[in-house]
């Protein structure tokens, strides 16, 4: 098959500096995240408290909504929606960091910051150079996955996160 460039599409409402950083379609529209980008290059993200944006599009390309704005977010990467067996978090959006490796739940409608996950002693979980999230093939899956390039992206790594 053989394929051709249709068209791009940003936010010209995002911040000199910034850049799309990972993009996910949920629910017929797609999230996409921007990172602040390390001057003069360019060529990576620049990681820090707020340093990011999440903005919803229309499949057309157009800006349906500002989903969520600096706060939480760390060179947001990963967008999952989590399913309604995931315990306090169920039906919740989820923006993994990569810029610190925290993963925050929104409010879907809204974009609110809920919180963090958090382990069992009540730390928020970190996971070191945190790329992606998905849940498991099934439809009652509870199971959250990811991928992370820990140690400045110089491995990779799979896990899988589950509530209690």
């Amino acid at each position: 098959a053989t394929f051709h460039f249709v068209k791009s599409f940003t936010d010209s409402t995002v911040p000199a500096g910034y850049g799309p950083f990972g993009i996910q379609a949920i629910g017929g529209q797609l999230f996409v995240t921007f990172a602040k980008q390390l001057a003069p290059d360019n060529q990576d993200d620049q990681a820090g408290p707020g340093n990011g944006y999440v903005d919803v599009f229309n499949p057309d390309g157009t800006v349906a909504k500002r989903f969520a704005t600096r706060g939480n977010l760390n060179s947001p990467w990963a967008v999952a929606l989590a399913p309604a067996g995931f315990g306090g978090f169920s039906r919740d959006l989820l923006l993994g960091n990569f810029g610190d490796g925290r993963i925050g739940a929104y409010d879907p409608t809204t974009g609110g910051f809920i919180d963090f996950l958090r382990d069992g002693t009540g730390n928020p979980i970190v996971i070191d150079g945190l790329w992606g999230l998905t849940f498991g093939p099934s439809a009652d899956s509870t199971a959250l996955f990811f991928t992370a390039g820990p140690d400045g992206e110089a491995h990779g790594l799979l896990g899988t996160l589950t509530p209690k």
